[in-house]
C-alpha cells in the first residue's frame, strides 16, 4: 500500500521533497477542469514532483453536461499530458462541489445514466490513447450512481478511518497535514503498484472494448481533415465518389472497411467508364 496526496493551484507551492521525505510516495496533480482551462500551477506541480521523485498521476475536475462534453474534456486532457511521463492514472473527478450541474438541471443520482454516459465516454477516450484512466467521486455516488463496468480504477473520497469500496485508491481526508510542508492536504493511500504487471482481472473485458472503439470510431466521424488533401476531396466528392453518411459526414479521418472501398472502387470504375 502506497501513502500519498492530491493539489490543485489552492495548494499553492508545495515543498515535494519534504512530502517524499514524510513517507508519501505519489502525488495526484489535478491536470485541468471543464473543457479549456489548465490548472495555473500543473506544469510546475509536474515538473517539480517529478524532479523529487514521486510517482504522478494527474485529475481532471469535469463540468460536462453531456458525452459531446465529456470528449472536449477527454481530448483537452490529452494534450496536455500526452508528452508527459505519468506513473499513476489519469483520474475523471465526477462531483459537483460547486453546484455547476444542478444549476444546469443534471442531479448525480436523479441523472444516473447520464452521469454514466459523461463518465464512460471521457475514459474510453483516454483508454483509447493507450492510458490507464478512472473515476473519483465519493462513496455514496460511486456506490449509488456510477457502473463499475465503465472504468478498471475507481478512487474513493470517503473522509474518516474506514474505506467502505478498498478499490483503487482512498481519499481518506481533506485536512491532512504533511511534515515540513504549510498548509493543509488531501492525503490518500493507494492499493495497487501501477509497475507492476497487470492481473487478469484488471483486464478490459470485451464489451469495454468494443465500448471504447465505438466512441472512438464515432469520435472521428466529424474530424477536420487535413489542408494538404483538399484538391483531392474537391475532386472526390464533385465526381460523387465520396458521398458522406446521412448526415453528410465525409469521415475523413475514419476507418475504411472492406464494403466501403468496394463503393468507393465501383463509383471510381463507373466514373472511368462513362467518361
Amino acid at each position: 500500500m502506497l501513502k500519498g496526496f492530491d493539489i490543485s493551484k489552492h495548494n499553492g507551492t508545495v515543498d515535494f521533497a519534504a512530502a517524499k521525505a514524510a513517507g508519501l510516495s505519489f502525488v495526484i496533480i489535478r491536470s485541468s477542469y471543464g473543457t479549456d482551462t489548465t490548472d495555473i500551477k500543473f506544469e510546475e506541480n509536474y515538473k517539480r514532483a517529478k524532479a523529487a521523485g514521486l510517482k504522478v498521476g494527474v485529475y481532471h475536475y469535469s463540468y460536462a453536461l453531456c458525452a459531446n462534453d465529456a470528449l472536449k474534456e477527454a481530448k483537452y486532457v490529452y494534450g496536455l499530458i500526452k508528452d508527459k511521463q505519468l506513473d499513476m492514472p489519469i483520474l475523471f473527478d465526477m462531483e459537483d462541489a460547486d453546484g455547476y450541474k444542478n444549476k444546469h438541471g443534471i442531479n448525480l443520482y436523479n441523472d444516473k445514466a447520464l452521469i454514466n454516459s459523461i463518465c464512460s465516454t471521457f475514459i474510453n477516450y483516454i483508454q483509447s490513447q493507450g492510458l490507464k484512466c478512472g473515476i473519483y467521486a465519493s462513496k455514496s455516488v460511486l456506490t449509488k450512481v456510477i457502473d463499475k463496468s465503465i472504468a478498471l480504477y475507481f478512487w474513493n473520497a470517503q473522509w474518516g478511518n474506514n474505506d467502505e469500496i478498498k478499490h483503487t485508491m482512498w481519499q481518506y481526508t481533506d485536512s491532512g497535514s504533511i511534515s515540513g510542508c504549510s498548509g493543509n492536504f488531501d492525503l490518500d493511500v493507494c492499493y495497487k503498484d501501477f509497475e507492476e504487471k497487470e492481473d487478469d482481472d484488471d483486464m478490459m473485458t470485451q464489451a469495454q472494448f468494443n465500448e471504447m472503439m465505438n466512441t472512438y470510431l464515432s469520435s472521428l466521424k466529424t474530424e477536420e481533415p487535413a489542408d494538404w488533401s483538399k484538391e483531392a476531396r474537391t475532386w472526390a466528392e464533385s465526381n460523387n465518389i465520396i458521398a458522406g453518411d446521412e448526415n453528410g459526414n465525409k469521415q475523413y479521418k475514419n476507418f475504411v472497411t472492406r464494403e466501403q472501398l468496394m463503393l468507393f472502387l465501383m463509383r471510381l470504375f463507373n466514373k472511368i467508364e462513362t467518361s
